[in-house]
């Protein structure tokens, strides 16, 4: 199938940060449309951090941070898979049930196999260091970045977490912990949300850790959402 590319000229401000950023939109030829931006700093094989959006949104939201992204990575922000709304994605369909909700399952598990797929042509096409794979995600995207890199930890280096909570059901699918020994995770948190309780967050926490994982957990005092200081906090940690 013929590949799909659509530039678009964004100005995006993300607290005092303002930029202009030409990005692609690609379809055709992946298993999911994604955006991106180039590393600032020529190298043949880069780092990359792919970002995973909310639910409800769409891949133009997270790329909002792009600019502060170091200039060594590529940057790719993938739309999730199924229809939510207008212009509005989602991962997996969600029931709510009080202050509960409840991820379809299998939708979840389609979802990780072509993130993983994405993963791989990236890793085929030569164009990334397969060994400095990030994923990047909030809320439902913080889910996701849960499930692939405690299901398939092979794929990724680490992840970022904001504002997001462990998958349903992770216990069965969860790989060895020989396997994910390795694995490098950055959780951040709204001590005010109420869309995914703190709490959460520092459940995952302490099971992580149980785990044998050394998970760097900052907690922020905002609610359901993604501070400038919570995402100069990522990047840092990205860094080093």
């Amino acid at each position: 199938m013929k590949r799909i590319i659509i530039a678009f000229f964004v100005f995006t401000s993300i607290g005092t940060y303002s930029y202009a950023s030409v990005f692609a939109v690609s379809a055709a030829d992946t298993p999911l449309v994604y955006i991106k931006r180039e590393p600032k700093i020529k190298i043949a094989k880069p780092p990359v951090l792919i970002l995973m959006h909310g639910l409800g949104s769409n891949e133009k939201d997270l790329f909002g941070l792009a600019a502060q992204v170091p200039d060594s990575f590529l940057v790719i922000s993938l739309r999730a898979p199924y229809s939510y709304t207008q212009d509005g994605y989602a991962w997996y369909s969600v029931k709510f049930k009080g202050n509960q909700n409840i991820g379809n399952i299998p939708e979840m598990q389609k979802s990780k196999e072509k993130i993983i797929t994405f993963i791989s042509d990236l890793e085929t096409k030569k164009v990334i260091d397969p060994k400095k794979i990030y994923l990047g995600g909030f809320s439902q995207g913080a889910i996701m970045s849960y499930e692939i890199a405690l299901c398939k930890p092979e794929k990724v280096k680490g992840i970022i977490v904001l504002g997001g909570r462990l998958p349903d059901g992770l216990e069965s699918r969860i790989a060895k912990k020989e396997q994910i020994k390795n694995l490098k995770i950055f959780i951040a948190h709204g001590t005010e949300d109420k869309r995914i309780d703190f709490k959460k967050a520092e459940e995952a926490n302490e099971y992580l850790k149980k785990l044998g994982l050394t998970p760097k957990f900052n907690k922020y005092p905002i609610g359901h959402s993604i501070s400038d200081q919570m995402w100069m906090d990522a990047m840092n940690w990205l860094r080093k």
